[in-house]
């Protein structure tokens, strides 16, 4: 941190007032920064005639200080205190640095033109604003504005510093420290640009003149709306150069002609790029519509496979079935042969009975029947359903005189053993299911029955 690297003149014949930087003792020879002896001994009679004092306004007397082992250490140093508290700032070695090398560099390029340091604009325009340029050369109306730290550059110091009214050049200079956006918006220094046209970067490597670097860029947003620092060129200090017209040439051409032609570069890529993404989200398109294409065929095929197989199950299962009916209808007919004769029992495939019932003249099998077989109508029975039927089908009793054989008595036991009770017709045996038994002739309107 360099201690006070300004000082305020009072010129004792006038009482005018100027500010001086220590970068006014340095200059460059054959391309090595060195101090002018001459200005060293200037400030050193301006110390000894108490002319210069602190710029904060405390009214401290300043001496220059001077030393041959590192240039940069020269400040200068309250000799005697004012009267008021010291409010001076320190001035970073980054930032001073930058001052010697941007004044010895336009030393050089312009020709040591008696170059002003820290010039308030107050002295080239009616105007009460505080704010300076930091190089001034008034015979060739050339200004450099530096700022170490961008939010030092004010829109009303630009405004302020290019409304003078005297037409000065001036050029904004920034540390590089302040480059870069990372796809932000870079408000300060599109401040600058906005003015320039583009911004300046300033490097200072080692903090030497022979290390500064400048490199010319401006600020656009790319595809996406991020904003990209544009390099349009960058160099050493030295291969920059002011011309006669006051224009800024880079390895001698027009820093304007270089940051138009990288930002139309720039342009172009994202045009590029734009045209790339297009032919990219058309491909994906045509993928997509190709892939959906397909789909929709493998479906359409998977649709008509299915209907293909569900018809020839259909029609497989038609022929089952009218393969089962006829099956179904030859057995029935088999079945009605065997049940309509009274030799042979009538068995179907399987060797289940079939019988048919005397009454609803249903078939059926054998479980399905409460009693069947007997002489002469081995296939016939009465099945379980018309068995809870019969009896309100069985006509209404006779009297138990008129069942009664003639010449039976009532109590007699060949009658009772030969004759049905119920209805007095003849009991004749049968061979049934269980076994041989007796049952009434005038079966089924009378279904006694009794075991043997």
């Amino acid at each position: 941190m360099a201690e006070r690297t300004t000082a305020l003149y009072r010129d004792p014949g006038t009482g005018t007032t100027s500010y001086i930087g220590i970068e006014t003792v340095y200059t460059v020879v054959n391309g090595k920064q060195i101090n002018i002896p001459e200005k060293i001994e200037d400030l050193r009679k301006k110390s000894r005639a108490h002319a210069l004092f602190c710029p904060c306004g405390c009214g401290s007397r300043l001496i220059l200080v001077a030393g041959d082992r590192n240039l940069r250490e020269q400040h200068f140093r309250i000799y005697e205190k004012g009267n008021l508290p010291c409010r001076a700032v320190m001035e970073g070695d980054l930032s001073i640095s930058s001052r010697i090398a941007l004044k010895c560099w336009l030393d050089e390029t312009l020709g040591n033109t008696g170059l002003q340091t820290r010039v308030p604009i107050r002295t080239v325009d009616e105007t009460d604003r505080k704010y300076e340029f930091s190089l001034l050369s008034p015979e060739r109306k050339i200004a450099v504005s530096y700022s170490c730290k961008r939010e030092n550059l004010s829109d009303e110091k630009i405004r302020v510093l290019e409304g003078n009214r005297q037409g000065i050049r001036t050029f904004y200079v920034v540390d590089s420290g302040n480059g870069g956006c990372e796809g932000q918006y870079p408000e300060w220094m599109m401040k600058i640009q906005k003015v320039q046209g583009y911004c300046l970067l300033l490097y200072a490597g080692d903090l030497s003149y022979k290390s500064m670097e400048m490199e010319a860029a401006s600020y656009l947003q790319d595809l996406d709306g991020a904003w990209r620092q544009i390099t349009a060129v960058r160099g050493a200090l030295t291969d920059f150069r002011i011309d006669s017209e006051n224009r800024l040439l880079a390895f001698d051409h027009p820093v304007e002609d270089l940051v138009s032609m990288a930002e139309g570069i720039f342009r172009q890529e994202q045009e590029r790029i734009r045209v790339m993404r297009f032919l990219e989200e058309m491909r994906e398109k045509e993928e997509r519509e190709r892939a959906l294409e397909e789909r929709r065929k493998r479906e359409e095929e998977i649709r008509r496979r299915r209907e293909a197989l569900q018809r020839e199950k259909e029609e497989t299962a038609r022929r089952v079935q009218e393969e089962e009916k006829e099956r179904q209808e030859k057995e029935r007919a088999d079945m009605e042969a065997l049940l309509g004769q009274q030799e042979t029992v009538a068995t179907d495939a399987l060797g289940r009975r079939w019988i048919r019932c005397e009454l609803c003249g249903k078939a059926a099998t054998d479980d399905a029947f409460f009693t069947y077989g007997g002489r002469g109508r081995i296939n016939l029975g009465i099945c379980r359903e018309c068995k809870a039927k019969v009896p309100a089908k069985v006509p209404a009793r006779v009297p138990p005189e008129k069942m009664r054989r003639p010449g039976a008595s009532p109590g007699s036991r060949t009658a009772g053993e030969s004759s049905c009770p119920l209805c007095g017709r003849q009991l004749v045996k049968r061979n049934g299911r269980f076994g041989i038994f007796y049952g009434c002739s005038g079966y089924p309107a009378c279904r006694f029955t009794k075991r043997a």
